[in-house]
């Protein structure tokens, strides 16, 4: 398989066999019941591994690159496979509504959000430009929001990040790296680090990965030189992630203002970062919320915390109006 200009890929199937073997697919999604939507495929090799090892009822891809048909065709044709090729661009929302609403070329049962949804899976390549981060981050605000794809039920995403992108979502609490993204991703998510490549990179902002994270995940390791096809101008890791979206009944409208303005002072005590949700925030907060929290700061709150946060302020009476 040819690598696709400015995609990082995975060019060694015996890693990709490994880190198929790790997510253990086939235990949620038995043969010729799934409905796979691949899409910004890159090279191609994680999708037809993907396609062989699930044997999907239906697989549509998904991407916009200078002849992505009649490549896609051809990889068909050679691996012996099916699917459905939709010559859009995944970054533009539309492309996701017309294919689905207008032209049916695929058309997900509505599942339970008691459980992931049993025959929908979502898997895709998000490393191609500076852009793709905030796809992912948009991504997570529609688990939240259960839209886009996740309107059919809590649909699990399989996504490969560049990662920086990885080291901003997994931030844990209690560090600096911890941002609003990382909030969403720990509230609404329960994301793995399926794989990693390596040697380490250090990100002048961010650092390393803590050795009790990658104890906790445990991920598939490739070798950046010799398991990966990058860029050579700008190489980074790669980082598979595996996102499984959570149930919930929070207030969205709450929870978006408090985790917007909260975490802008995220290392200062609560009293000058509960400060900017507006006037006399504080002396509410100091009253009706548990002393342990208010003696932190806004990176070691729990995701609990973050969910009482915003019910609170969603019963006072004072919040500003415009929120």
């Amino acid at each position: 398989l040819k690598n696709v200009r400015g995609y990082r890929n995975v060019n060694n199937p015996y890693v990709l066999n490994a880190v198929l073997d790790k997510l253990r697919l086939e235990d949620m999604y038995p043969p010729h019941t799934l409905q796979l939507f691949d899409v910004f495929p890159g090279n191609g090799m994680f999708t037809t591994m993907l396609h062989e090892r699930l044997q999907p009822k239906q697989h549509v891809v998904m991407g916009k690159a200078l002849g992505f048909k009649a490549r896609w065709k051809e990889i068909g044709e050679k691996f012996g496979m099916k699917w459905d090729l939709v010559n859009k661009d995944p970054y533009d929302w539309e492309s996701f509504t017309s294919t689905i609403d207008d032209e049916k070329v695929i058309v997900p049962d509505v599942a339970s959000r008691d459980t992931i949804h049993p025959t929908f899976l979502i898997s895709g390549n998000l490393t191609s430009t500076k852009k793709s981060e905030a796809l992912v981050v948009q991504w997570m605000h529609c688990v939240a929001n259960r839209n886009w794809l996740q309107r059919f039920g809590r649909v699990r995403m399989l996504l490969w990040v560049n990662e920086l992108t990885a080291l901003k979502l997994l931030a844990p609490v209690e560090t600096n790296r911890r941002t609003r993204a990382s909030i969403y991703r720990d509230q609404f998510t329960e994301t793995k680090l399926a794989a990693i490549s390596f040697p380490p990179v250090k990100y002048p902002t961010l650092g390393y990965w803590s050795e009790e994270e990658l104890l906790a995940y445990d991920p598939i390791v490739m070798d950046r030189e010799t398991d990966l096809i990058q860029s050579s101008v700008d190489p980074q890791n790669l980082c598979l992630l595996d996102i499984q979206p959570k149930n919930h009944n929070l207030d969205l409208d709450c929870f978006e203002y408090v985790t917007k303005q909260v975490p802008i002072l995220k290392s200062s005590p609560m009293e000058a970062a509960l400060g900017n949700l507006g006037p006399g925030a504080f002396e509410y907060f100091d009253k009706t919320m548990p002393a342990e929290t208010m003696a932190k700061r806004p990176i070691d709150l729990t995701s609990d915390e973050w969910a009482k946060l915003s019910e609170v302020f969603g019963m006072w009476p004072f919040k500003p109006t415009y929120f």
